[in-house]
């Protein structure tokens, strides 16, 4: 008899004591999550200005950007990536002293590239880009031809909710150093 109620007091104390096992870790994210919250489509929108070229150029532009990869390169929770095809439309002005004469240039630059963003905290991916395309230039009283163009930059995204990103970017191009300042939105 004693036996019993050693057994079934041992049985009552497993069942109501409270267990002594470490509790679960949290899920971790699924990856595929990620890439449908935060690296599917989006399309930018931003202010210019272009360095160098005879002064200061200003203007604006658009950019969509379609995920190739929206999983990424890297296979680590902690650190979100995502390879996008990007392609848009950049339009400057520039305005210079030549001869005592003021000449006017309006550029219009189709292009198409690539851009690695990979997130190094929750709110935070820098990224690098490269566009290639063309750039068709009209300056007054001259009879431009269109340019190769090509540009290479690095920038920031900052994540201000779901959604919608500030993007910074500056690099190197067709027309020397250009600054890119704009928003993101997530499609």
């Amino acid at each position: 008899m004693m036996k019993v109620v050693k057994i079934a007091l041992c049985l009552f104390l497993m069942t109501a004591a409270p267990s002594a096992q470490a509790t679960p870790a949290e899920d971790l994210p699924d990856l595929e999550d990620y890439a449908d919250d935060g690296f599917g489509q989006d399309l930018s929108s931003y202010f210019l200005c272009n360095i160098g070229y005879h002064g200061l150029g200003v203007g604006g532009g658009l950019q969509y950007a379609y995920p190739l990869l929206p999983s990424g390169i890297i296979n680590n929770v902690n650190y979100r990536d995502a390879l996008h095809i990007e392609g848009g439309l950049d339009i400057a002005r520039w305005s210079w002293q030549s001869a005592d004469q003021t000449v006017k240039k309006m550029v219009f630059i189709p292009q198409i590239g690539l851009r690695y963003a990979i997130y190094i905290s929750d709110v935070m991916a820098p990224y690098l880009s490269l566009k290639i395309g063309g750039a068709f230039a009209q300056t007054e009283g001259v009879d431009d031809s269109p340019d190769f163009f090509w540009n290479a930059t690095g920038g920031l995204l900052w994540d201000l909710g779901d959604i919608l990103s500030l993007r910074a970017e500056f690099g190197w191009g067709r027309y020397r150093d250009i600054l890119r300042l704009g928003v993101l939105v997530r499609l």
